[in-house]
């Protein structure tokens, strides 16, 4: 029993992700990331 309520709840969190994963925007991969290199 507990076996398969292990499996739907990582059914349902996978479910999740792809459905955050599929209406996110996707980014262009050759632009390169808005990040400042800082020099210490």
């Amino acid at each position: 029993l507990l076996n398969g309520l292990q499996s739907v709840m990582n059914l349902a969190v996978l479910s999740a992700g792809l459905v955050k994963g599929l209406t996110k925007p996707v980014r262009d991969p050759l632009t390169p990331p808005n990040s400042k290199i800082i020099h210490e």
